[in-house]
């Protein structure tokens, strides 16, 4: 049994026209770490948490849908947007409503 070392093959994304390969890599590992597996971890409480809040609706199970889908939005953020959402110290529910906000942003902006 080999064992392989798992790399990113970053050649192949800026092949594909990605600005920045490495340093969206970078970032992103940084919300992966602080963020995202945090929010993972701690998804039922959080899902129950949003109940009835701005975004989410009273039941905890369509809130994990909704949380699940605003963090999967993150990895195809721009360089800038990932810095943003690294620029301040956030909760976990900040961070989801910060995501969002950029999602949504990001989403209205004409694409190049």
């Amino acid at each position: 049994m080999q064992n392989q070392v798992k790399t990113i093959d970053v050649d192949q994304m800026w092949m594909r026209g990605r600005m920045n390969p490495c340093s969206e890599y970078v970032l992103y590992a940084k919300i992966k770490k602080n963020y995202i597996d945090r929010i993972y971890d701690d998804i039922v409480d959080i899902s129950s948490e949003l109940k009835n809040k701005e975004l989410f609706s009273n039941l905890a199970t369509e809130n994990r849908r909704k949380i699940y889908y605003i963090i999967d939005s993150v990895e195809g953020f721009s360089v800038e947007s990932l810095e943003e959402l690294l620029k301040d110290n956030h909760s976990l529910v900040e961070f989801i409503y910060k995501a969002h906000a950029v999602r949504k942003r990001n989403s209205k902006q004409p694409s190049s």
